[in-house]
């Protein structure tokens, strides 16, 4: 059977206070993360295209799972709509920049 924890009022307000001070722009937790299939469906590529491109884009969201012995981690990635359009900005035929 489980337990569930209590946390007292300091307990919380001391977890708040650690949340919130990591450096991380506010406007990060209202942004709607788009997953690789919705970029691919978006693009017009296969997933693991999208895969390939974003993989080590920074400001991608890494959510590795760890498997049992003998198997290989399982790594989702989420999308921020930010780095969405900065990465198609900076690869579009338009970009002086290329």
């Amino acid at each position: 059977m489980a337990t569930k924890s209590v946390c007292s009022p300091e307990e919380k307000q001391q977890s708040t206070e650690q949340r919130d001070s990591i450096d991380v722009d506010p406007d990060v937790y209202q942004e709607k993360y788009r997953t690789v299939q919705q970029v691919a469906e978006l693009l017009n590529i296969s997933p693991d295209k999208v895969r390939r491109m974003f993989r080590s884009e920074p400001g991608v969201l890494k959510i590795v799972s760890q498997s049992g012995l003998g198997r290989r981690p399982y790594e989702t990635l989420r999308i921020p709509p930010a780095v969405l359009r900065n990465f198609l900005r900076k690869h579009s035929l338009g970009n002086k920049n290329i």
